[in-house]
This record gives structure tokens, sequence and C-alpha cells, in this order.
């Protein structure tokens, strides 16, 4: 089991988590009774229990059988140490991008783990951005179906995908990247899959696939909140206000509260007055990366204050350090809040994105080289954001009159007022 709690992800309700850790059980004694490869996808939506699943099941499967060895890889530098941080150990969970570089230039000689937990996959670098960051002209599912096919007589590789939460260029390959890799295999793959993906990867790999219904993770492991939650935010930000606005009277039935203001010191009070004394509840300031605007309130999300924050004591403390996220001063932005959780958000909207009265736009300063392709990014940036709340949410629009229309957007789609 995990040494320590894990306060924002290790909350389990009903779903089909337990399930799909059992048939990966099974997936382990298979792959090391007749030295199989195989490749396991599990998709879920914002709250789901990718990361609860991926760190039970390495947990798990090390416990009760000693030979195997597991590893867990993300590429999301801030989750991991949040993890590292919450667990007090750091044993089996490595940065990603360490491990595709050392097996690039020197074969990672010491690599042993047969099961390989492949955490925001969807952030996953395709060739140009390896290229760019790493001078390696292979994409990072190319180089760890290489790893595994060079250093393991046999592996399971659980590959979890979070849906449109790509928010960096180079990101968005998606499943399309891990059918390229498969494409250059010298071993034959068993692919295990959810059954909304059978189609694609039938069609694209010429390996064996199976689908499996607890693979996809369509229910949120969040209290007080139901899987419309996702639904609601996904049609926010597809410009449909009217069709998220018939979800919100039953997402507030389930006790899930929905909020905007103009005003940061309202929001600021409200968190602090609803969670007084529960010191084991997490709220604080969330932001798009794009500063603009912000600094006008004192709320810093430029790049050089983010750099500044311990993200682990922001996240993991509660509101007796100063640099916690409870005291409602730094501001983190969705590249470190991506993959995990507060109680209660307050996300404080840049002028990065829009509503015109039909539809989301990006500022056009935010877009220079690929503006449909930026686009995209700002979106699920935004989705990212809006979906990180366990309780509920509370936007802060600030006083600006191109915000104006934002704010409107949001009453018309059922979030409450709150304060003047």
């Amino acid at each position: 089991m995990l040494n320590e709690a894990l306060p924002q992800i290790r909350k389990v309700n009903s779903t089909c988590i337990p399930s799909a850790i059992q048939r990966l059980k099974e997936a382990v004694i298979d792959a090391k009774t007749h030295s199989k490869h195989i490749l396991a996808f599990v998709t879920g939506i914002p709250g789901s229990g990718k990361t609860f699943l991926g760190l039970q099941f390495a947990h798990s499967i090390k416990d009760e059988k000693k030979s195997i060895n597991s590893v867990y890889l993300s590429g999301n530098g801030p989750l991991i140490k949040v993890i590292k941080d919450s667990l007090k150990n750091d044993a089996f969970i490595k940065n990603l991008h360490n491990i595709t570089y050392e097996f690039n230039f020197s074969g990672a000689k010491d690599f042993s783990s047969n099961v390989i937990l492949f955490d925001e996959a969807q952030r996953a670098w395709d060739r140009n951005k390896n290229s760019q960051k790493k001078r390696i002209n292979l994409s990072e599912p190319e180089i760890m179906i290489r790893l595994a096919e060079t250093r393991l007589s046999w592996c399971v590789m659980l590959i979890l995908v979070g849906e449109g939460q790509e928010i960096h260029s180079g990101e968005g390959g998606g499943i399309s990247l891990w059918c390229e890799a498969l494409r250059t295999h010298h071993k034959n793959w068993e692919i295990l899959c959810p059954e909304k993906l059978y189609p694609l990867l039938q069609k694209n790999t010429d390996h064996a696939v199976f689908s499996y219904k607890e693979f996809n993770l369509d229910t949120s492991l969040r209290s007080h909140i139901a899987s419309d939650v996702s639904t609601y935010i996904n049609h926010i930000i597809d410009g449909n206000l009217d069709i998220a606005r018939s979800y919100a009277d039953s997402i507030k039935k389930e006790g899930f509260s929905m909020l905007i203001t103009r005003n940061i010191d309202v929001a600021r009070s409200y968190c602090a007055n609803r969670y007084k004394d529960q010191a084991s509840k997490r709220y604080g300031l969330i932001s798009s990366s794009k500063a603009s605007i912000l600094k006008q309130y004192k709320i810093d999300n430029s790049y050089s204050a983010k750099s500044r924050i311990n993200i682990s004591e922001w996240h993991n403390t509660g509101i007796t350090n100063k640099n916690s996220c409870c005291n409602m001063q730094d501001v983190i932005t969705e590249f470190d809040c991506q993959g995990l959780e507060l109680d209660f958000p307050i996300i404080c909207w840049e002028d990065d994105m829009l509503w015109d009265g039909q539809q989301w736009k990006t500022s056009s300063k935010y877009s220079h080289h690929n503006s449909e392709l930026a686009h995209r990014y700002r979106m699920n940036s935004y989705r990212v954001l809006l979906t990180r709340g366990r309780d509920g949410f509370i936007i802060f629009i600030p006083n600006d009159k191109r915000l104006d229309s934002v704010y409107d957007a949001f009453i018309k789609a059922g979030v409450e007022k709150l304060g003047r």
C-alpha cells in the first residue's frame, strides 16, 4: 500500500478502478508467464482517478509479487514533486523526460522495471518537441517502445490518458503517437484498451487488440460531484452555454458549488470562511499562464513569480504555512495544477480567452504561429483550470470591460453570482 495518504488524489468512492486494477494484475501475470509485451491504455475524465489507479496498481503488484519491479513515469514535473512529497517515498517515481534522454544516449542499462506506468500520457512529446528540447529525433512513445523491447524480456506498460488536456505545443499527438511508435516494433505487442479506443487501435496497428469497459474511467472520484461536471465544462468550453445550463441545477443538487465574482477579496473570504477549522482542505488561486491583467490585482502569474513557488509545499501544506495555497497569495497555472486537485480553486481569468457572444476567442497576441493550434491549447488550458475542484470553484473575472462578456457567459451557463 502507499506509505502515506495522497490528500488530493487518494479519495475513492465507487468506480470501476478495483476491477481495472485486477485486470491489470492478470495482464502482469500473463506477460511474465509467457514473456509478453503488453500495452494497456486507460482513459478518463478529470477527477476519475487515473493517477490513483496507477499508483495503487504499482504498489499492489509490488506487494503481492516481490520479484516484480514497477516504475511510475510522468513528464508532469509539478505532479511528480507533489506525489513524492505526499508519499515521503520517491524510489519508484521518475521523470519521464530523464528516462527517455538516458535511454537514447546511454541505453538506460540499469532500467529493469517490468511494470511501467506512464501518467499524463496525452502530454507525451512528439518528434519535433523532443528534437527541440532533447536533440532526439524520436517521439517519447517511440523511445518507450524501444526501451521496453531492448531492456525487458517481458513488460506491461500502462498508458494513462487524460481527455482533452493537451496544453502545450508538441503534446497534441495523443493515441496516434503510440500507433506510430508501434509501427517501428521488433516484438509482437498485445494491446488492451477501453472500448472506445478499440476501432482506432485495431485499424492503425498490426497487433492483437482487446477491449475492456473498465479501462475507461468515466465516473468521478471527487466527493459531492457527479461526472456531469466534466460534461458541463466541456459544453462551456465548446460554446454551448444553453446546453451547459441544463446541467447546472442537477450539479448543484449534488453539492458542487459553481460561483463567480468580480471581487477577488470576496472570493478569498468565501474560501476562508467555508473551510474554517478544516485543516485538511485545500483552496487557492489558479490561472492561465498568459500573464497580462492579473498583476493589477496583485496576482502575479508571470513565469518568474511561478518559478519561485515550491509546488509541493504550496499544495500539500495547510494554512499555518505561509507558502500554502490556503493563504491565497501565490497563484499557479495550468502547467502546475494539471493532474492535481484542490477542494475549492479560485480560477482567475486572464484576457487570453474572451467571449464574443457566440464562441470563445483567443487574443491575437497569444496566437503567433498557428492560430488554430494555439486556440486549442488555450481552450484546453481553461478546461484544465475549470476541472480542478472537488467541492466546487469560484471564477474571478477582473473588472476589465473586455471581460464583461466572459462574466455574462458564465452567468448564462448557470454559474451563481457571489457578492457584488
